[in-house]
């Protein structure tokens, strides 16, 4: 019995493997543009398997499988107020997206906290938070002080 869940499982997470792969491919050929940064990601409201999160010229997309099927959620850049990270430890680097009309999004970078941090504080149109977990305090950059 757990023999044949285990390959059901198998047979199951190589199917969507390959279908992540086709839409990947996909994407490119419909004219999107090719991200300036992406990295692994989990978000902590749901499972999400093979997550992404990417960084284009105007939105941040989370993508990846769910439950139910492929995930994807657009977030255009000019409605991201605050972008909040948490940086700690290997692989302890959590963020929230505060969206205006709409619901914070928040989950963890699996790679690659600080290029988050240095696109989103260049780019400017993005308020930038960084919580430091020694120090407890949050620090704004465009407002210049911790609050």
């Amino acid at each position: 019995m757990a023999g044949s869940a285990a390959a059901s499982l198998t047979i199951l997470l190589s199917q969507l493997l390959t279908n992540c792969k086709k839409s990947t491919i996909r994407r490119g050929r419909y004219g999107m543009s090719e991200p300036t940064l992406s990295s692994p990601v989990t978000l902590l409201d749901r499972t999400l398997w093979f997550g992404e999160i990417r960084l284009q010229d105007n939105e941040i997309t989370v993508s990846g499988w769910t439950w139910t099927g492929p995930f994807q959620r657009r977030i255009p850049i000019r409605k991201i107020m605050v972008f909040e990270t948490w940086a700690g430890g290997k692989g302890d680097n959590y963020f929230r997206m505060i969206v205006d009309g709409g619901n914070p999004v928040r989950g963890q970078i699996g790679s690659g906290i600080g290029l988050w941090e240095m696109r989103i504080e260049a780019d400017g149109r993005v308020d930038l938070k960084r919580q430091h977990r020694r120090h407890g305090c949050t620090v704004s950059l465009r407002h210049g002080g911790g609050w």
